[in-house]
This record gives structure tokens, C-alpha cells and sequence, in this order.
């Protein structure tokens, strides 16, 4: 591009010089030279500008590109931001509603907890004399669980429902077992046939049979003719004897 300036200003520095030529003729051919390369100066000059204005143009416009790619990525990640803070706030507010539900839970669940822990110990202490120890321990371990305040509401629960459902388990089984008992006045030692929660019943080795009374919290002497269907009952429960109906008194529900 600056030989064809060049070019182009050598040709008007050539016309320019043969004007001057014809309008004075005193000219010298040093003064036309000087002449023609003052004029290229010019022209060079002149194009040197105008490419130094052109780059600076491109690089605006780059930079201006460059801003325009910054200000959309901008925007993008204030939308996202937004976007971000709004799932934020969100969850505080979902925590904050659980927080306030867990609240309402607990002032309702604990007493609700003690107020079963208490009408199990009032069971246990009514009911038949069985497994004393056992169930006093397992009795004594949640109520010291639930007066725990370092324990957390959710095993507080789960203890007081593994106490009743190990109470409840208790109404399955049939279990036999060698004790200790006072029946009529007189301490015993007696075969302990237990039929879940339906019935206590004792075996002495002279044949006389009896019954736990839990109205009465006592052993009373059953009939004489009880002493043979408690026999078989005993060996049914030890698997030593085939399955079959027995007839058994069984005491009475308290109201």
C-alpha cells in the first residue's frame, strides 16, 4: 500500500514540477527534487497517520469485543448467582420449618415418652411375677434414658418402643422354668409353667397345682384335679408330649 502512495506521490510531485516548470523557468532541477521529495514526505507522513489511526481502530474494536464478551459472562453469573441464592434461601427456609416442626414434635413427644415409660412400670408391677429382674433392669435403663437430656429425642424413642415391644413379645411365648415360689403360706419349690400373658401356673412335686391370682398379687392352690392338665401342659411346652386342647382355669382380668 505505501508504493502505490509512493507511486502516486512521485506523480503529483512529477505534475506539480512541470507546472513549475512552465510557470517559471528560473527553476532549477535541484529545487524541483527538493520539491517532489518534500511532497513524498508528506504523502508518507500523511499514510503513516493514517495506519497508526487504523490500528488503533482495530484494537478499540477488540477491546470493545473483548468488553462485550466480559459483560455477557457477567451477566450470566449475576443470573446464576441469583439463581444460587435463591436455592439458598430455600433451604433456610425448609430448615426453618423443620426446626419449628421438631419443636412442636418434642413438646408433644416427651411427655407423651414419659407418660409411657410410666404406664408400663404400672404393667410390669400388675402383672404376673415373671422374669422379675430382667424386665426391672430393662424398667430402670429407659427410664434413665429418658431423663437423659444430653440423648437425642430419636433413640429416646426407640428405646421406649423396644421396651414395649419386647413386653409384647412376652404374650408369645410359653416357658418353663424351676422356682422358688410360696403357695399356700409355705415356700416351694415348684415347676413354672408360663402361657404368655394369659396365665401363671405352678407344678409341686407332691401333684398339687396352682396359679398366680394378679388381682390378689398371690399363688393360690388350684383344685386337685387341675394337677394332671398342668402336667400335660408342662410336658407340651417341653416338646415332650404330643400337641393337644388342655383345660386350664385362667385368672381373671382385672378392669
Amino acid at each position: 500500500m505505501q508504493t502505490r502512495i509512493l507511486a502516486a506521490a512521485l506523480a503529483a510531485a512529477i505534475l506539480s514540477g512541470a507546472m513549475v516548470v512552465g510557470a517559471s523557468a528560473d527553476m532549477t532541477a535541484r529545487e524541483a527534487d527538493q520539491t517532489l521529495r518534500s511532497a513524498a514526505r508528506t504523502q508518507a507522513a500523511a499514510q503513516a497517520e493514517a495506519d497508526r489511526w487504523g490500528q488503533e481502530r482495530e484494537a478499540l474494536s477488540a477491546e470493545e469485543r473483548q468488553l462485550l464478551v466480559r459483560e455477557e459472562w457477567l451477566g450470566y453469573q449475576i443470573a446464576k448467582h441469583k439463581a444460587y441464592i435463591a436455592g439458598e434461601n430455600a433451604a433456610i427456609e425448609d430448615l426453618r420449618q423443620r426446626k419449628e416442626t421438631f419443636i412442636a414434635v418434642r413438646q408433644e413427644l416427651e411427655p407423651l415418652l414419659d407418660a409411657l415409660a410410666g404406664r408400663l412400670e404400672r404393667v410390669v408391677a400388675a402383672d404376673m411375677p415373671f422374669l422379675p429382674g430382667e424386665r426391672a433392669a430393662r424398667l430402670e435403663h429407659l427410664r434413665t434414658a429418658l431423663d437423659d437430656y444430653h440423648l437425642a429425642l430419636a433413640e429416646k424413642l426407640r428405646r421406649t418402643l423396644e421396651a414395649l415391644r419386647i413386653e409384647a413379645m412376652y404374650g408369645e411365648q410359653v416357658e418353663v422354668t424351676d422356682e422358688a415360689l410360696a403357695l399356700d403360706g409355705q415356700e416351694v419349690q415348684g415347676r413354672v409353667l408360663r402361657l404368655g400373658r394369659l396365665g401363671l401356673y405352678c407344678l409341686l412335686p407332691d401333684g398339687r397345682a396352682g396359679m398366680y391370682d394378679t388381682q390378689a398379687q398371690a399363688w393360690r392352690v388350684l383344685p386337685a384335679g387341675v394337677g394332671g392338665e398342668l402336667a400335660k401342659a408342662v410336658e407340651i411346652a417341653g416338646r415332650r408330649r404330643v400337641v393337644e386342647l388342655i383345660a386350664l382355669p385362667v385368672p381373671r382380668v382385672q378392669p
